[in-house]
């Protein structure tokens, strides 16, 4: 058996100390590529995925057989993904994010 790997978002205090943690995947692989902080300490995350990726309702990609890129967006006390969606098949890879001052996501 195969381990499969999940994106993994952890807050830590200054001196190390776990705050919150949280896992967002499938039964594949997914890993996390980069994160962003909105003014509001929103965690802001994108990654690859192999499927199956839970999403949330209302997601603008909600389900995909072909696509192997994800956002998804965090509280900031890490207790609620606000969204998580399959971005476009056109999209190949993403290896960097950044939120303006209005909290839209850009990869």
């Amino acid at each position: 058996v195969v381990p499969c790997t999940d994106a993994a978002v952890i807050k830590v205090d200054p001196a190390g100390k776990q705050i919150w943690g949280s896992l967002l995947g499938g039964p594949g692989n997914d890993k996390g590529t980069a994160l962003a902080i909105d003014t509001q300490g929103n965690v802001v995350l994108t990654g690859a995925t192999d499927g199956q990726l839970p999403t949330t309702p209302g997601a603008v990609i909600e389900s995909s057989t072909s696509a192997k890129v994800f956002a998804a967006k965090l509280t900031a006390d890490g207790g609620k993904f606000l969204y998580s969606t399959y971005l476009p098949v056109s999209l190949a890879s993403s290896s960097a994010m950044a939120v303006d001052a209005a909290g839209s996501a850009y990869i």
